[in-house]
């Protein structure tokens, strides 16, 4: 009884959200002249978003594969990913170079 539909949605709202607080707070302590810090948060949060997800996804596809023999594609873990990925870039998000 879980919407996927729903999910995504909700992860996706998060994700955007997560712009308004990684760059967002990037800008409001920064000057002016640091607008390249801010365009590198708003890269280094899509990235790391993004490349969980794929993460996600990914293994847990090849762990189904190895226990069923089928390939299946969880969307579900890959926005469990996501999320995790967003997590886990905010604290190093403007000292990290993609």
């Amino acid at each position: 009884p879980h919407s996927v539909t729903l999910q995504f949605l909700g992860t996706f709202g998060l994700w955007f959200g997560w712009y308004g607080f990684n760059p967002g707070s990037t800008i409001k302590i920064s000057s002016g002249e640091l607008g390249d810090v801010a365009s590198l948060v708003a890269v280094n949060t899509t990235l790391g978003a993004a490349a969980a997800a794929l993460s996600g996804l990914f293994t847990s596809t090849l762990i189904d594969a190895r226990k069923t023999g089928l390939y299946t594609w969880d969307t579900t873990a890959a926005m469990n990913g996501c999320l995790t990925g967003l997590v886990g870039i905010t604290a190093g998000c403007a000292t990290v170079e993609p």
